[in-house]
């Protein structure tokens, strides 16, 4: 199977963002019922149904999935400008190393965070109807929304002094296309898959619709060859 394009968002880190196949997402959403394996433990989550995908399952994806990762790793190269191949790529392979599905309910989210491995993704099953209805086009991490951040804006922008706008507010606002992006959000879509580097800060914020928003998230690993 070859996976669709990638398009590219620079964030200091890159950032890619692809769709699958609808037979895909209909298998990751059958496989993700019935698991008894908690992840709780090990992610950061404030998520109360977060489960392990089976060995089996992980094995049965890990072949469907590892086309994505090596895809997005030659566009990371690319977006670096390394257009020469890697003289020691051929030493090393990808694995899929965890696998595991969010159930993520009204009220629940998920702070800000890291994965181990060195590439991560987060694919969408399944988004509450009236997500979008209740985003708040103004804030930089809306409701369900999944948010990378890459370093910190913090004094770039001044606040208005008493209720007005100062000199220095206004030129601050008008300098605002000449600073980096630090921060990138969003919105879920079902068959989406996002794909970063996994020391990338990623968070959700809460929602408030009702129904489930269900993602499959997961990390892949570089490792020699015996």
């Amino acid at each position: 199977m070859i996976p669709m394009p990638i398009e590219i968002r620079n964030l200091g880190a890159t950032i890619g963002r692809t769709e699958l196949d609808s037979n895909l997402i209909q298998e990751l959403l059958e496989h993700s019922e019935n698991l008894h394996k908690r992840a709780n433990e090990s992610l950061a989550g404030k998520i109360e149904d977060e489960k392990h995908y089976e060995e089996e399952s992980r094995i049965y994806f890990e072949k469907k999935l590892i086309p994505y990762a090596t895809n997005f790793y030659d566009e990371c190269k690319k977006d670096k400008g390394q257009l020469l191949p890697s003289r020691h790529l051929h030493m090393a392979q990808w694995k899929l190393k965890s696998l595991w599905v969010n159930r993520q309910k009204p009220g629940e989210y998920n702070p800000p965070h890291e994965h181990s491995g060195n590439i991560s993704f987060v694919i969408y099953l399944q988004i509450p109807p009236g997500l979008y209805d209740e985003i708040d086009r103004t804030s930089s991490a809306p409701p369900g929304y999944i948010t990378f951040r890459y370093g910190s804006d913090t004094g770039m922008m001044p606040y208005a002094e008493a209720g007005k706008l100062s000199e220095r507010y206004i030129l601050s606002e008008l300098e605002a296309p000449l600073r980096p992006t630090v921060r990138v959000s969003a919105g879920p879509r079902v068959g989406e898959m996002w794909i970063f580097p996994s020391f990338l800060t990623h968070y959700v914020e809460a929602f408030n619709s009702s129904g489930t928003r269900i993602s499959v998230s997961g990390n892949f690993s570089l490792e020699l060859k015996n």
